[in-house]
Formats: C-alpha cells, structure tokens, sequence
C-alpha cells in the first residue's frame, strides 16, 4: 500500500509542492523551547498538518522522528 498520493496532498495544502527532499528536516538532538519564537496565529492548521503528518508516519518510518518533534509542540 502507498501513500504517495496522500503526501502529494499534503505538500499541495502547505504549498510546497516544488520543495525538494532533504535528508533530514529537523536537526537531530533539537531542543526546543515553548519560550522561543512567536505563537502561531493560525495554531488550528498547524494542529491540522502535523495530525495529518502523523497519519502519513505510519507507513513511513523514516520521518516519525520529525513528526514527535513537531507534536511536542501542539
């Protein structure tokens, strides 16, 4: 079973349908801070792709650790 389609959609809602693929999207060890950076104005779409990321990690072992990243952060 693939997914292809369903990530496709997904690169097509956040707009980076012309992105090319890095070996790894968020550095290894990270550490981040509820403290750093802006808040979100839009937190429900952030909430909404990463829901949608985490899906597509079931199938694709590779990027989980990115994705638990992410939703530390939710």
């Amino acid at each position: 079973m693939t997914q292809r389609k369903y990530a496709l959609d997904i690169l097509q809602d956040v707009g980076l349908t012309g992105a090319r693929p890095a070996s790894f999207s968020v550095e290894q060890n990270l550490k981040l801070s509820t403290d750093d950076g802006e808040l979100l104005k839009q937190p429900t779409k952030y909430r909404r792709l990463v829901g949608k990321l985490i899906y597509l990690a079931m199938t694709r072992p590779d990027i989980v650790y990115s994705i638990r990243t992410l939703s530390l952060y939710m």
